[in-house]
């Protein structure tokens, strides 16, 4: 059985087990789909002021902070948060004294920094002048029974559309979906304004399945794509055979009903995984994944070098195929995510050890895993790559096209990594977001997270372009100034959203558990801004209009305001 983020907990401080279909790295380090965000173990700049929050650059004033030398024993006024949130709702500065050596200040007495939303006052304890909104943040929540969310987007009419894995049985308020054996792959469209269930369709055979991935085409059609061992219904009465290994699946879907369009399988004896989809305006299909061994996607033989290799494979609107792309060596290369522009150009990210060649652009990590980003144009042709990375992991799961011609790229760093602003160095295992120009030069980046090892949960973009990125954290975690603690401590996760405007300046950081396990696994936005996120909870969670009890690994569907 695939192993679900929170069934891979026992990992979560960092430890990479080894890649392969079927297979996933520790809970901090699992892959999300790309049509909707992404998750801890699972898929979405440093230039600007603000831009370097996250990673603990805040949570007080440095106490030996200023100038390297003062006159003894004389004070002056000091703050440690964010630029524009000294005097707003709670926040306040303080002073701070030289010491009796001239060599330095002490820390910052009395002052009072952004920190999470009370529901209980009616104070502005996250300093960002509004009011606190609270339980109506939560526009609706669903908890449906134990399954993880993998994929998620905003469809046509503002309705979510998720897909995913679950053992056993699961209903989205229709009929209920039973496995025929391991996980199962599904996949579910809701009604946005309620949260009803619209139609659902279970995805397998007697083992293993995965969803991973959704994106949905001009005409409103449903793309899924993801992973499957051995026979695979996919609805209609058509079912696909695996040659051995894990195969990719391809189905597509009616957006109306949810009946079986076209399906098609690519693979060989050895593994494959799919693990991001985009649709072009002119309804061609991007796929991106890592294969070993040959596989013929339709084009002709391609051979992996080594261990696995990038894919990216382009397909017409009927599934048939235009195009398929290898890039890699003898070592393991990994496609997490894809998305694409209004120009039908494409940008791919995910992490590799090696070297990966894109046209006449060679990259070598740096000895671990390290992030790439390329840029393809609609011919395939090579318009950008780029590497980012130290000797420590880093890893892309989510990437987003805004409305700039941007990408927005986010996932999990390890280590210290350049984006092309200044140096950023995690805490632990933290969450970062990139954003990239048209031609591949940086525009921002910026660190969040915590002491233990965090979660990516992927990137959104909201109104305005807004940053809107969802995870999990352990213990603690500081977004931009705004400091956060977690009720599981130390050993159990709670899931978070975080809202950034476009200068990566911090709006909002809501944390969402208790004591047990929380983590979002994937995150879009409607058209409106609001917020949907997936998460994997066990224990009790609370979206803000009361608590959702249920049991362990259960899958839940949220609705926020903007």
């Amino acid at each position: 059985m695939i192993p679900s983020r929170l069934a891979a907990l026992s990992l979560f401080l960092g430890v990479v087990a080894a890649y392969g279909c079927g297979k996933e790295e520790s809970a901090t380090e699992a892959t999300q789909g790309n049509g909707g965000g992404g998750g801890v173990g699972g898929a979405s700049g440093s230039g600007d002021a603000g831009g370097q929050g996250g990673g603990g650059s805040s949570g007080g004033s440095d106490g030996q902070g200023g100038a390297t030398s003062c006159t003894p024993n004389t004070t002056e006024p000091c703050y440690g948060g964010p630029a524009g949130t000294e005097g707003v709702g709670v926040c306040k500065g303080g002073t701070r004294t030289c010491n009796p050596q001239g060599t330095g200040f002490g820390a910052c007495a009395g002052e009072v920094l952004p920190s999470q939303e009370d529901c209980a006052t009616s104070d502005d304890e996250d300093c960002d002048g509004a009011t606190p909104t609270c339980g109506s943040d939560n526009l609706w929540s669903r908890r449906f029974g134990t399954g993880e969310g993998l994929g998620l987007i905003t469809g046509s009419g503002g309705h979510p559309i998720l897909v995913g894995r679950f053992p056993g049985t699961l209903s989205f308020g229709g009929n209920t979906l039973t496995s025929s054996g391991g996980d199962d792959a599904f996949v579910a469209k809701l009604d946005g304004a309620s949260g009803e269930h619209l139609w659902s369709r279970r995805l397998g055979g007697a083992e293993d399945q995965a969803a991973w991935s959704v994106a949905e085409d001009p005409q409103g059609n449903i793309v899924v794509i993801g992973e499957f061992l051995g026979q695979m219904s996919v609805g209609g009465g058509n079912t696909l055979q695996s040659e051995g290994g894990y195969d990719i699946f391809v189905a597509k879907y009616d957006g109306t009903d949810g009946d079986h369009l076209w399906s098609r399988r690519f693979g060989n004896s050895e593994d494959q995984n799919a693990r991001g989809v985009a649709i072009t305006k002119n309804g061609e299909i991007l796929i991106t994944g890592s294969f070993s061994g040959g596989v013929d996607f339709g084009t002709g033989l391609l051979e992996s070098e080594g261990s696995f290799d990038v894919f990216v494979l382009t397909l017409d609107s009927n599934g048939n195929p235009i195009r398929a792309q290898r890039y890699g060596d003898g070592e393991d290369q990994n496609g997490r995510a894809i998305a694409v522009d209004a120009g039908g150009n494409a940008v791919i990210t995910g992490d590799f050890r090696g070297s990966m060649t894109f046209g006449e652009t060679k990259l070598t990590s740096a000895g671990g895993f390290d992030l790439f980003v390329a840029k393809l144009d609609p011919t395939g042709g090579v318009s950008y790559a780029r590497r980012f990375g130290d000797m420590d992991p880093q890893r892309g799961y989510a990437v987003r096209m805004n409305a700039m011609g941007n990408a927005v790229v986010s996932g999990l760093v390890r280590g210290t990594v350049d984006f092309g602003g200044n140096a950023l160095t995690a805490q632990n295992l933290d969450v970062f977001l990139l954003e990239l120009s048209p031609s591949g030069g940086h525009v921002r980046s910026f660190l969040m997270g915590g002491s233990k090892a965090d979660s990516a949960g992927g990137v959104a973009l909201g109104a305005g372009g807004r940053y809107i990125i969802g995870g999990g954290f352990m213990k603690d975690a500081n977004f931009g100034g705004i400091a956060l603690n977690a009720q599981g401590g130390a050993s159990s996760p709670d899931a978070f959203v975080a809202r950034y405007d476009t200068s990566g300046t911090v709006l909002s950081a809501t944390p969402f558990g208790d004591k047990d396990d929380q983590l979002i696994t994937a995150i879009t936005t409607d058209a409106a801004g609001r917020i949907f996120v997936t998460a994997q909870t066990s224990g009790v969670v609370d979206f803000g209009q009361g608590p959702l009890a249920g049991g362990a690994a259960d899958l839940a569907l949220a609705k926020l305001a903007p």
